[in-house]
Formats: structure tokens, sequence, C-alpha cells
């Protein structure tokens, strides 16, 4: 596979995010494009709950990532509306997604913090899942006004600040 710069686009994959509210209602979806090797990071309070579909910020999310071809050979540059279109000949269903998430804790000295990694757990949608999680952002980007879309998908990892 050619990364970027080495070549025409090989191995490019869509993430398809899929936010739910407590309530199991789909407050917003979005997708982003990861080269071969790649890494995009995201926050739940800027990208993933700023901008739902009810304009209402959950306390807590439920995320699922769907991982899909960007193209049908994988060789596509983008994965507009993918999130909408996943599983479909268009954007095939891919393996091998890892994914992190990273919480801010109070640390045990006054005025610290630290920093807790647990990694996502893997499941497979039915097909009555996909179908159901897919048309609800397909509602979302065909009828919520730009409400209910991510807002961004930053390339590279959110780490820490040193000084």
């Amino acid at each position: 596979m050619y990364g970027p710069g080495f070549g025409g686009a090989a191995g490019n994959v869509c993430v398809n995010i899929y936010t739910f509210s407590p309530d199991e209602q789909l407050a917003s979806c979005c997708s982003c494009l990861i080269t071969p090797n790649g890494l995009v990071s995201l926050s739940v309070a800027d990208d993933l709950a700023s901008n739902t579909l009810t304009g209402i910020r959950p306390d807590s999310v439920v995320i699922s990532l769907v991982t899909t071809g960007a193209g049908a050979n994988f060789t596509g540059s983008s994965c507009t509306n993918s999130a909408a279109l996943a599983g479909t000949v268009a954007f095939p269903i891919a393996k091998g997604t890892l994914a992190w998430r990273t919480s801010l804790h109070a640390g045990p000295a006054v005025g610290s913090f630290a920093v807790t990694e647990t990694p996502f757990l893997r499941a497979t949608l039915s097909a009555a899942q996909l179908a159901s999680v897919t048309n609800r952002c397909a509602n979302i980007i065909g009828n919520g006004s730009t409400f209910g879309i991510c807002r961004a998908c930053r390339v590279g990892g959110l780490g820490a600040a040193t000084k």
C-alpha cells in the first residue's frame, strides 16, 4: 500500500462515527478519512457532542465506529456521506481499525492530573443494526440543516502539552 506522496491512493479508509445519547438517540454522525497507518483524533466535547441534532449536549455518550473503504477499492480520497452509506458497494466494510479513548482525571496531588487510556471494544453489527444506524445518519445529513454532523477530524494525536 502507498501512503500520501508515494503514488496513488491505496488502502484509504473512512472511520464512520456514530454518537448516541444515553437514551439511545443518534445525536451526531460523521466520517473521517484515514490514510494507511494514519491517526485521527476527535474530542467528545468539541467534535461529537457540540453540534447534536437536537442542540442538547448529552452528559455522556456511546460512540460506535464502523470502518469502510474510502471508495469501492479503498482508493478514494473522500468520505463524504460515507457514514450514511457504510456497507454499500461505494463504502464496503473494512476490518483492522484500532481506537482508544483517553480521559483526564484529577491526580492524587492537589492540582495534578492523570490520563487514562482505554481501548474500544470490538463488536460486529448485524445487517439490521447497520441499516438502522446508516438510515438514521442519512436522515441527519439530509434533514438536520447541518445539525447532528460532527465538527472536525484532526489529523494526528491530541497529546499532552509539554513545557
